[in-house]
């Protein structure tokens, strides 16, 4: 067995990737001082070694969410700087050989989206989904990605915030919807996400 490169950490987030047998564990916090952590671990599955990944020419900050994309071959992060009203939300792509970063957008955080997931549709195309329990809805974001640089092109929104991520599978979308405090979720599957022509200014309604 390889040991990991990486500092001891609590709370980073984890994702795997199974086209690429790849496990990458990003952020989390020291757990002696609790400041924030900004380097990456990737561990190749098939032969335990790890690589520890230094972003170049940004420091990540609070992530949110992340997620690794099989059609760029890059791991798309959400993270949040600052505090308070200058608090922002960043969207950004990394490569994980080289650590280049390419910054996508980067909004005010609007306070009322408490959770954030980067999960992948069925074409592995990257999609954001976000949930609030102020105004008691849920918004998933499309990101075309066939282009250099990437676009928001489609934006689904539901009633009800999520209790879980949601789930993606052969057969449309699973969203795990808290109706009512107390009560049990209750699951709404869909087949498509029909919604509006979605743009990067949208983006940070939702953050």
């Amino acid at each position: 067995s390889h040991l990991s490169p990486l500092a001891p950490r609590v709370e980073p987030l984890v994702v795997y990737s199974r086209s690429s047998r790849q496990l990458f564990v990003v952020g989390g916090r020291d757990p002696n001082t609790g400041s924030q952590l900004t380097d990456i671990g990737r561990a190749d599955v098939d032969t335990g070694s790890w690589t520890r990944i230094v972003p170049k020419g940004v420091t990540l900050g609070q992530v949110l969410a992340t997620t690794y994309s099989p059609r760029d071959r890059k791991l798309w992060i959400l993270d949040t700087v600052g505090v308070g009203r200058s608090a922002r939300a960043r969207l950004i792509r990394l490569e994980p050989g080289t650590g280049q970063v390419q910054m996508l957008g980067e909004w005010q955080r609007s306070g009322k989206f408490d959770h954030h997931w980067l999960i992948l549709d069925r074409d592995a195309s990257v999609m954001l989904a976000t949930s609030s329990e102020k105004v008691n809805k849920h918004v998933v974001i499309h990101f075309d990605d066939s282009k250099p640089v990437p676009e928001v092109d489609r934006t689904y929104a539901g009633q009800h915030a999520l209790a879980l991520p949601p789930v993606v599978d052969s057969e449309g979308y699973a969203f795990t919807t808290r109706i009512a405090p107390k009560k049990m979720p209750v699951v709404v599957r869909i087949k498509t996400l029909s919604g509006g022509i979605g743009h990067w200014g949208g983006v940070g309604t939702c953050l």
